[in-house]
């Protein structure tokens, strides 16, 4: 999933995506970057040991995401 936030008044031109993975052990791994459109964007990891608690940790972020004025990219 992606993100875009876009505010002009305040220079704000920002990316979020969420990707979902397995290990090579079998275990969920969501993936998350951020950062300027345009610019290269960071990244971060996080395993889960079932796609259950995956599921509910990438709710949280797009939530949060929402609240913050991002928008889904089409």
């Amino acid at each position: 999933m992606e993100l875009h936030r876009v505010d002009p008044t305040k220079n704000c031109r920002r990316g979020y995506r969420l990707h979902e993975t397995r290990t090579l052990f079998g275990e969920t791994a969501l993936i998350i970057e951020w950062g300027r459109l345009g610019q290269r964007f960071r990244s971060r990891s996080e395993v889960f040991p079932s796609d259950a608690l995956r599921a509910q940790r990438s709710k949280e972020l797009l939530a949060r995401r929402r609240r913050h004025g991002y928008t889904p990219v089409p």
